[in-house]
């Protein structure tokens, strides 16, 4: 398993928040207008596109969660329990 050191890496959750591709994996198009925010309720994604669209993940127990790593590319959130997944 791979051990990572997250002690400088920033966490923190906020609205407004830009999160967007970085261009670290690949070249960047800024014509694609492909952005988007935190919502204000973990853990949600407002994509800026000509059609608004908002994507939100939801947890079992938010209080039970913490947000390890919150970056302009990267959320990673924890969980304490584990989640049960179902496709309909």
């Amino acid at each position: 398993m791979l051990n990572l050191n997250l002690s400088n890496i920033p966490n923190i959750y906020g609205k407004g928040t830009i999160f967007a591709f970085s261009g670290l994996d690949g070249l960047t198009n800024v014509a694609s207008e492909f952005v988007a925010t935190f919502t204000d309720e973990p853990y949600g994604l407002v994509f800026h596109t000509p059609t608004q669209r908002i994507l939100n993940v939801t947890l079992p127990d938010t209080t039970d969660s913490k947000t390890a790593v919150a970056t302009g590319d990267v959320l990673w959130v924890t969980h304490n329990r584990s989640i049960s997944t179902r496709m309909v």
